[in-house]
This record gives structure tokens, sequence and C-alpha cells, in this order.
């Protein structure tokens, strides 16, 4: 018997008729459980339902994986995602060693433990696609799998592809997680592989504060040929810390967040709402003396380091500023309503330039829900 929370994945009735997909859910276990690693999803069983449906047991999980986090923030600070990222680099390069290229590496595979001791544990889930290397000189990719914002060149070719591709993966999630974007989007996918295949790497600064080392690391492991990239998971882990910023300076801050709650799914109008609302609250946020240090189509967050008791009340009576103004906006959208927030904590300051580059006040998914 175990003696911790567990959770059980069953294959859906449907999906089980497919002989691909039950391969599929079967060789995640066996992957898991060849790979063994601290920060991949442990696999405590499998095996068949009477109805022939496979199972396997497995460790709970959090309910937000790494892509509601961003989603829920915007983005992370630069701390936050050396954190989470140097563990999966460590799982990843266990998963290399053993033989296996994961191929959909991606925030959505990426979950959420608690350990022992209470501290949370990053996980690399879905091993679903995962390729196994036999004779150790790649594999090939002619069935073409993946997410395509996350496609390596090689994959979308149908080439031949090694450990390179899924550090090809890593520089798509370090841009995602550091700006809140994925570096090509477009509506059409085939737009997307278009750009993986002839865009420049786009350096995740021209959206977020990232220092220039890190700028550099994300262009290179974005590189259009993998002799480009860092030639292994180790070497982008050694890479990503040498690039991590000097040790940053704690405060205490108040911050205060808007968020322009729109329907789902949203009508352009809605959209073009929440955005100008957005850059009406940045702008009133900047002029009240608010850092802004998070913005995007719907929200923004902006924050103040506490020099005295006055600036606390400086903060509510900026967000009851935000929060008029906003209420009696120009041509607003019935659906499109707007919530200001302020709340208090520690933040982390650059040492050399003073800019917000972490601390709990600006993990937002952690503030109080009000």
């Amino acid at each position: 018997m175990l003696d911790r929370p567990a959770a059980v994945k069953v294959l859906h009735a449907a999906l089980a008729a497919s002989p691909g997909m039950v391969d599929r859910f079967v060789r995640e276990a066996q992957a898991v459980n060849r790979i063994r690693h601290p920060n991949i999803i442990d696999i405590f069983d499998f095996g068949a339902l009477a109805d022939g449906r496979p199972f396997f047991v497995m460790e709970l999980l959090a309910p937000d994986d790494l892509e509601r986090r961003v989603a829920a923030s915007g983005r992370l600070v630069v701390a936050e995602v050396l954190a989470i990222l140097a563990p999966i680099c460590r799982a990843l390069d266990a998963a290399h060693r053993a033989g296996y290229i994961h191929r959909d590496l991606k925030a959505r595979n990426i979950g959420f433990a608690v350990g022992r001791d209470g501290a949370e544990v990053p996980k690399l889930l879905d091993f679903g696609i995962a390729k196994l290397l036999e004779d150790g000189h790649g594999a090939t990719g002619t069935i073409r799998v993946g997410t395509p914002h996350c496609m390596s060149p090689e994959q979308i070719r149908g080439e031949r592809i090694d450990a390179r591709t899924d550090i090809y993966a890593l520089g798509v999630l370090l841009h995602h997680l550091l700006t809140g974007r994925y570096p090509f989007e477009a509506d059409d996918p085939a737009e997307i592989e278009r750009l993986h295949l002839e865009a420049p790497p786009p350096a995740p600064s021209r959206l977020a504060p990232v220092p220039p080392a890190l700028d550099a690391l994300v262009t290179r492991a974005l590189a259009k040929t993998p002799a480009a990239r860092p030639a292994s998971v180790r070497e982008l882990l050694e890479l990503l810390a040498a690039a991590a910023p000097a040790a940053p300076v704690r405060r205490d801050a108040v911050a205060i967040r808007v968020v322009l709650d729109v329907p789902d799914p949203p009508a352009d109008d809605d959209l073009d709402d929440a955005a100008a609302s957005t850059d009406r609250a940045v702008a009133l946020l900047d002029g009240g003396g608010f850092t802004p240090v998070l913005v995007t189509q719907t929200s923004a967050l902006a924050a103040r380091v506490v020099a005295a008791p006055a600036d606390r009340d400086r903060a509510r009576a900026v967000a009851a500023a935000v929060e008029r103004a906003l209420a009696s906006r120009p041509r607003a959208r019935p659906d499109v309503v707007a919530r200001v927030v302020v709340h208090s904590g520690p933040v982390e300051l650059a040492e050399d330039t003073g800019a917000f580059v972490g601390g709990p006040l600006l993990e937002v998914h952690t503030w109080p829900r009000r």
C-alpha cells in the first residue's frame, strides 16, 4: 500500500480502441520507470482494467501546471524561472542519458508536487511521445509529433532528431516563461512553422527585463541548426546558472494589480476595450509613482518600494483613481469587468539598477483571492 496520496490515470474508452494510443500510454509508464528521477513524475504501478483499458497509478500533483501559472501571472520573474527550470533541466538530462528525447517539452508538461518537507517540487510530465534513441545516433522524425509553438526546425521538416531538439524546446520555454509569449506566434499553424524555419530568434528583452547573458542563451538555444545550440542540457544548465543575475536586494514594497476580466471566448471589441483600459491603467500607475513590472493585454502589475507608511496610503489612493477612471471609461464593453487590487510584501531588486526582479510580491498567483 502507498503511504502517500496518488492519482490513477485511465485511458479513455474511445482512445483505448486505438492500438497507437494504447502503445503511447504504456510507453509513457515504461519511459518514466526506466529513467527514474526525482523531478520526473513517479509512476508506482500500471496495468489494465477488466474492460481492457490500461491505467497507471502516479503521484498526485497540484492542480496548477506551469502553463496555468504563467497565464495567471503574465510572465515569471527571472529568479522564479531559474528555480523551476534548473531541476527540470536535470530531469531532462537524466532522460537523455537514459536514451530518451522528450519531443514535447512545454509549460503544460511541467507540474508541481509537494515534497515530504512541504516544499514545492517541479515535475516533468508526459513522456507519451518520447523517442528512444536505440542506436545512440538520433531518431528519425518522419512522423511529426509535438506542439507547433514549441517544435524545432528539424521536427517540422521531419528530419533526424536528437537531444538538441529538446534544447530548442527549452529555448522556447525560457522565452515563454520570461515574457509570457511564445517566440513565434501567429493564428495559422503553418505560419508558426514558417517562422520557426526562417525567422531570426527573438530576444526576450524585447518584452521583459532580461539580463543580456540570459538573452544570449535563449537566442542560442533557438538556433535554426542543432550544431549552433548548446551541445547538451548539462551545458545549457551551466550557461543558465552563469546567466543568473547577482544576488538581489530584498525590500518591502506595495503593488497594484489591474485585471480586465473578459468573456471566454472574447469578442474582438472586448479585447480592444481590455487593451485600451490596460494602457490607461499603466499611464495612471506610472504617473502615480508606481513602476510597471508586468503588462499584458488584459492586466498590469506595478510596484513601489515602501520607504514610509505613507506609501501604503498612496497605493490605496492611486488604486482608487485607477478604479474610477476605468469605471467611467468611454465605450466600455458590458462584459469586460475591471478589478484593482492592492497588496504588499517583499520584493527583490537588482543591486545595480534597482529594477524589480523577483520576490513573493511579484508572484501574483500567490495573492489572496478577492
